[in-house]
């Protein structure tokens, strides 16, 4: 799933990986303001494995979409990297 664009600002989703339609946010998000493409930011937990989200582009993170223990479903925004 291609990220999108609001404002300035990139939001990147939680990407459909096989059978997976959601997944828990078991631990908190990265503090580092600063992001590079590739570097994980957020980690989602399904019953059969954890899966690190890497940021799509570099840029500083911006707004937190996702809080630990929630639920996120496949498609949800996760954070925002301007």
């Amino acid at each position: 799933m291609a990220p999108s664009v609001t404002a300035l600002a990139l939001r990147c989703a939680l990407a459909k990986i096989a059978e997976m339609t959601c997944g828990k946010v078991p631990s908190s998000l990265t503090t580092v303001a600063k992001v590079t493409a590739g570097e994980p930011i957020v980690v989602i937990g399904t019953p059969k494995l954890n899966l690190e989200v890497e940021a799509p582009v570099a840029g500083t993170l911006g707004s937190q979409l996702v809080a630990v223990d929630d639920i996120v479903e496949v498609g949800a925004p996760l954070v925002e990297i301007a």
